[in-house]
């Protein structure tokens, strides 16, 4: 599996972080790092919870899932299964920020 394209989601609880004025800031830090890591995604923000799903090589997303699990910003993280899938969902996304509606739709 460590060379296989897969997706993992998380759920989190943010400590200190004001979503109005610090989303953009968190958008901008994941795009960059995703971007050298070869990762893709979209993160939302729902009911005062992150949700983010991220694509990439299997190693690249342990690598993000051990720092968000490290990362003292997070409480109540809830990781979801990592799943080996034939192709991303999306495209050239580092990091997007969507609406609760629109992360309903790459929920599978």
């Amino acid at each position: 599996m460590p060379y296989d394209l897969c997706r993992f989601s998380y759920f989190s609880t943010p400590v200190g972080i004001n979503f109005e004025q610090d989303i953009a800031d968190i958008v901008a830090v994941a795009s960059k790092r995703n971007l050298e890591l070869g990762l893709t995604g979209v993160i939302a923000i729902e009911n005062g919870r992150f949700h983010q799903i991220l694509e990439g090589n299997f190693e690249d997303l342990q690598t993000v899932m051990n720092s968000i699990a490290f990362d003292k910003r997070h409480h109540s993280l809830l990781f979801g299964v990592v799943r080996k899938i034939s192709r991303r969902s999306f495209g050239n996304w580092s990091m997007h920020l969507v609406n609760s509606k629109q992360m309903a739709q790459y929920q599978e």
